[in-house]
């Protein structure tokens, strides 16, 4: 990546990411997550992320949402239910909880939109950082997390096109 690239797509991304935390925070600040719109940058870039895996990237990190709320019922079952303590309780959950979700979004809808299973795990640990409260807040966030990834990357792909190609042209 050349210097001016790098320039370019910091500037870009550094200015979506204010505007979009700026009016997060102003609109939308009693959801009090808005660090996971990184997360979702961080997720979208290391995953290589394109714009037309938006939509399936949001179906699964919704997904991942429910799975951590399934994982929540499976902790009281198995707690409550079977009486086990809470540290037992919450292994044998996620232990039965996440070889559920990998192998069903994995084996049987890896190649459907509900395949991104680096979001699914991301609404899943998100969901139990907010101790599976505050659905709507994480629901939000992450639709505007990836959204916010989506116009980043678009941005680079355009710093790239402009000035490595014109660079490589010397």
């Amino acid at each position: 990546m050349s210097h001016k690239t790098v320039i370019c797509f910091a500037i870009w991304t550094s200015f979506w990411s204010a505007l979009f935390n700026h009016f997060y925070t102003v609109y939308f600040g009693s959801f009090g997550v808005p660090w996971i719109m990184f997360v979702c940058m961080a997720i979208y870039f290391g995953m290589g992320g394109a714009p037309k895996q938006v939509p399936g990237m949001i179906l699964s990190a919704f997904c991942g949402l429910a799975w951590g709320q399934f994982d929540f019922i499976l902790i009281n079952f198995f707690g409550s239910t079977c009486h086990m303590s809470a540290e037992m309780a919450s292994f044998v959950a996620i232990l039965v909880g996440t070889a559920i979700t990998m192998y069903i979004h994995i084996k049987l809808l890896g190649a459907t939109p509900l395949g991104f299973m680096p979001f699914i795990f991301a609404g899943v640990c998100l969901t139990f950082s907010q101790g599976g409260s505050n659905v709507a807040g994480l629901a939000f966030t992450l639709f505007v997390g990836i959204i916010l990834a989506m116009i980043c990357g678009l941005g680079l792909t355009y710093c790239t096109r402009k000035f490595d190609s014109a660079e490589g042209a010397k």
